[in-house]
């Protein structure tokens, strides 16, 4: 009898440990289910909030979309992004430059804000901090079309032609359509035209241009001269090449006379000749 009852105080025992544990594994479930629907109505919330703010955006209703970011006690980065952009419309731009760069804390990794800071300073014609930003971006995002198409300009803007071809080679920039003389060399058309690595109806790349800086260096004829590049209309380019050329006596035969007989004093002549009938052949 003794054994009978502790074997039913035992089931007893393993029954309610069973049921608890049946009601710990089935309340656990239910409590996730009943938190869920909050946390997905708060992320619904959130991105009707951005669609409406992109709506309004894309109707150019910049004062809207303004009134909007700046009431909302929790902007996200697409809040900002939208907000900035409106301001930036309104050429607001120290007040877009400060949503920006709100919007680049929240999310550093988006090259949304760098690229817009960029534009921000492009437009107060702050080229070195816009160059910043875009290498910023570009560092999230090499491959950015956008970014590197303006970060080209940028360099272009600043003289720096070859900082300019780095980036604009990479989005088959710049296309060549014509390439003028200031002033036209005295020169075989052969020789020139071999001193040429790149052509017109064609994509000036980086390389080309340091080879043919390095051809016309060994020329020995050009002192002095530079490669400039203009805009037209169609989105092509048009090379002028300047320069400075040696002619020896057909260039002032004063200055060549002196530059002779300059070692007078010390029994001594230099006699140079350049760029013999045209074909850049040299002596000195």
């Amino acid at each position: 009898e003794m054994d009978s009852a502790r074997g039913a105080s035992s089931c007893k025992s393993v029954s309610c440990r069973f049921v608890l544990l049946l009601f710990l594994l089935f309340s656990i479930p239910s409590t996730a289910q009943k938190s869920a629907p909050a946390s997905t109505s708060s992320a619904n919330a959130s991105s009707a909030k951005e669609t409406s703010l992109q709506e309004l955006f894309n109707a150019h209703q910049w004062q809207e979309v303004i009134r909007r970011a700046t009431a909302d006690p929790h902007p996200t980065p697409d809040v900002d992004f939208y907000y900035g952009s409106a301001l930036a419309q309104l050429e607001r731009w120290d007040e877009a430059r400060k949503a920006f760069q709100q919007g680049q804390q929240l999310d550093p990794l988006d090259v949304r804000f760098p690229v817009e800071l960029a534009g921000v300073a492009f437009k107060q014609k702050h080229y070195e901090q816009a160059a910043k930003n875009l290498h910023r971006a570009l560092r999230l995002k090499p491959n950015d079309e956008y970014a590197n198409d303006f970060l080209g300009t940028v360099y272009f803007l600043q003289g720096n032609l070859e900082g300019a071809l780095k980036y604009w080679n990479r989005v088959g920039k710049p296309r060549v359509a014509g390439i003028e003389y200031d002033p036209s060399p005295k020169l075989d058309a052969t020789l020139l035209d071999h001193a040429f690595a790149f052509s017109r109806a064609s994509t000036l790349q980086l390389s080309q241009l340091r080879q043919t800086n390095d051809r016309l260096q060994s020329l020995g004829i050009f002192p002095t001269f530079s490669f400039d590049l203009s805009a037209r209309p169609d989105g092509n380019f048009d090379v002028a090449f300047h320069n400075r050329q040696k002619q020896g006596w057909k260039e002032n035969k004063w200055i060549e006379a002196f530059m002779l007989l300059r070692g007078l004093p010390a029994q001594t002549i230099y006699p140079e000749a350049f760029n013999l009938r045209d074909e850049a052949l040299n002596f000195t």
